[in-house]
């Protein structure tokens, strides 16, 4: 999160930042997933994307995934969500307060 100035920033700071400013945390790290430490109840929506180790190709996937998945919906899908997306584009992990998937289907690619 540079363009804020949150490089290098705690985790939980960066988490309490995307939760007041009700943005969605596009992050490399799947320590977010981790409800004990960032509780879904106060969840901005976390997706983890692949690419971390400089795989720019995996992370082009993911992103058109992400914006395939949660970013053409009226309502804000993303909120109180927290998935992964594979450098496939396989979604994963989907989780919100109420709905746990292991697998969805877009289209003819297999998610989950």
């Amino acid at each position: 999160m540079g363009d804020v100035d949150l490089a290098g920033r705690d985790d939980t700071e960066v988490y309490a930042y995307a939760w007041r400013e009700n943005r969605v945390q596009l992050t490399h790290d799947g320590d977010f997933l981790d409800d004990k430490k960032f509780p879904q109840h106060c969840n901005p929506g976390v997706i983890v994307l692949p690419g971390g180790g400089g795989d720019q190709a995996a992370l082009r996937v993911g992103l058109e995934m992400a914006l395939r998945f949660f970013g053409r919906t009226k309502e804000a899908l993303w909120r109180k969500t927290k998935s992964t997306i594979s450098g496939a584009g396989v979604l994963g992990h989907l989780r919100t307060l109420v709905l746990s998937v292991n697998f969805i289907r877009l289209g003819s690619r297999m998610v989950g």
